[in-house]
């Protein structure tokens, strides 16, 4: 009964950011129930439209903040974050399957919280209205450290500057890598972008470490240390309106 309830959210949060899609959208999940299909098929099917109008997440289920984990990996940080703000919507985004099942079961058992098999980088700007997000994780995310897959990371100029005015009056964009090569390019990215300062940010960077920032070790960040590498983070605080 608890999955089924879970369903219904997932099915109202997305009927509510595509009405052009809602009967068709019913029609298929009614159908699928029948057929025992899975309702994450036409979940990912819905993201794929390019006219969702975004949401205004807080208010449509009532709650007082929003926080959203890019890459929710094995689900430490997603039951962290549940467990410790009650008050507060939790969106997980993971495209890998295996990863996003351990979320969704860690997730259960927190009716704040919900799991997407889907590319958090886009869904961010597509679904979430701006000025709506209190605080995005993107904990060690694939650093594509071979030259030739350079162009495939995501945490570009271009991306940062949307992702900012997702972000509330206060909000706070977190980075965690524990990949040199990929915190400079990063750190060459925001240097580099002149729209950040137009924004209002404030940026502060340095070594990772959990309990400092009230955060929880997760599975990557265990193994960087064992590996004898050094977590580091970038933090952008959005100042301005």
């Amino acid at each position: 009964m608890n999955l089924f309830k879970r369903r219904l959210k997932k099915i109202y949060f997305l009927l509510y950011s595509s009405i052009k899609e809602a009967i068709d959208f019913v029609f298929k999940y009614i159908l699928g129930l029948f057929c025992n299909f899975s309702i994450l098929f036409f979940c990912k099917k819905l993201f794929k439209k390019r006219y969702l109008y975004k949401v205004n997440a807080t208010k449509l289920f009532r709650k007082a903040r929003l926080f959203v984990e890019i890459g929710s990996g094995h689900g430490e940080l997603a039951k962290f974050l549940s467990r410790r703000n009650l008050d507060t919507l939790l969106c997980t985004f993971e495209i890998k399957s295996r990863f996003y099942k351990k979320t969704a079961n860690v997730l259960k058992k927190y009716p704040n919280g919900i799991a997407f098999k889907s590319d958090g980088y886009k869904d961010l700007l597509r679904l979430f209205a701006n000025n709506s997000v209190n605080k995005v994780f993107i904990m060690f995310p694939d650093p594509w450290n071979k030259k030739r897959h350079f162009k495939r990371r995501r945490i570009t100029c271009k991306w940062l500057c949307k992702a900012v005015s997702i972000l509330s009056t206060a909000g706070e964009l977190l980075i965690v890598t524990d990949h040199l090569d990929y915190y400079r390019f990063i750190k060459e990215q925001i240097a580099n972008c002149l729209c950040l300062k137009k924004q209002g940010v404030d940026i502060e960077k340095g070594k990772y470490i959990p309990e400092k920032l009230n955060l929880v070790q997760t599975h990557y960040y265990k193994k960087a240390i064992k590996r004898g590498d050094i977590p580091r983070y970038f933090l952008i605080k959005r100042i301005g309106a």
